[in-house]
């Protein structure tokens, strides 16, 4: 990759170090994201999340498709394939666990 100035440097940037920030992608508004943990791809090609509903021994687990898009810091954006069937706040399984058997769970934002 080759980084061009838009303007001259000062005299004392030769030999320092520097740090850039490079855009790969952007969205073009808000946009419903998940953990990267949370998407998962199955045999059939699908690519889904798995919606966490109720507490406990009441919790119930629904797949919903989704068509990833954009990702960056641990997460990645989701559409749903069915309008509605995942919504901002909603509670999803990512596959982690602690030691001591909690978590598992992220919310979409």
């Amino acid at each position: 990759m080759m980084v061009r100035p838009g303007r001259k440097l000062p005299a004392e940037l030769p030999g320092q170090d520097v740090r850039l920030t490079v855009e790969s992608s952007a969205t073009e508004g808000e946009v419903l994201v998940v953990p990267v943990s949370a998407v998962s791809a199955g045999a059939d090609g699908r690519t889904v999340v798995t919606v966490v509903t109720g507490k406990g021994q009441e919790s119930e687990r629904r797949r919903v498709s989704v068509r990833p898009g954009t990702n960056g810091d641990g997460f990645v954006e989701v559409a749903p394939l069915s309008p509605g069937t995942l919504r901002e706040g909603d509670r999803v399984l990512t596959g982690l666990k602690e030691p001591d058997g909690s978590g598992g769970e992220g919310a979409t934002s």
